[in-house]
């Protein structure tokens, strides 16, 4: 029993580096989409890479040396338990005197309630 599931553990292992180093030779290739410079210091650029599917990203590049630029985390309707889209979250934060210029929905939430799921941090602060 003790050689078969040894035998076994190996002939799997063979398998998972053998299908990581076939997907390691396919060729991918990038491609710039889209790019501009939304504001001073921020570029939003939209690139997608071909291979064995293509998968889209959407890159937003922020200088956090300017003074001018900060990053401003929103929760929605500025409690932990509610649900907001995030154009109302970008609304919020320009009432409140930002100047929103992009926004990312960066949390993990629950599909069925849209309440976060993601410990909030905030200034460094949990």
């Amino acid at each position: 029993m003790k050689r078969a599931s040894r035998i076994l553990s190996i002939a799997l292992s063979a398998c998972i580096l053998l299908s990581n180093f076939a997907y390691s030779k396919t060729k991918n290739t990038e491609s710039e989409i889209f790019k501009t410079e939304i504001a001073k210091g921020i570029t939003y650029t939209r690139k997608y890479i071909q291979g064995s599917d293509r998968k889209n990203f959407y890159i937003l590049t922020a200088d956090l040396k300017n003074k001018n630029i900060e990053l401003v985390f929103s929760k929605a309707e500025d409690r932990v338990k509610k649900s907001d889209t995030l154009t109302n979250q970008i609304e919020r934060e320009n009432i409140k005197g930002k100047k929103v210029v992009a926004g990312i929905n960066a949390d993990m939430f629950e599909m069925t309630s849209g309440f976060s799921t993601g410990r909030p941090v905030r200034e460094g602060v949990i």
